[in-house]
């Protein structure tokens, strides 16, 4: 199921047997919970490359903001 113009060890090989779609999925849970694989970066362009690196880094931002405003409200009992 190997594409000719991808790599061997092209990211998301090991979804291939489940499909793109859950394999998203469970890249997005894998992500929620942690576990940032930053291997497809290598794969991109430089513009692609440095447009990843800002956006994971205002995701990650603005999770911080949402999160420490959730702990803080129920730390005061008010929402």
């Amino acid at each position: 199921m190997e594409s000719k113009d991808q790599p061997e060890d092209y990211p998301d090989e090991e979804y291939q047997l489940i499909g793109l779609w859950w394999g998203y999925i469970i890249t997005m849970l894998r992500t929620s919970l942690g576990d940032f694989d930053f291997m497809a970066s290598e794969f991109l362009a430089v513009e692609e490359n440095h447009l990843y690196w800002i956006v994971w880094f205002l995701v990650v931002l603005v999770n911080c903001i949402i999160f420490l405003n959730f702990i803080i409200a129920e730390a005061s009992n008010s929402y």
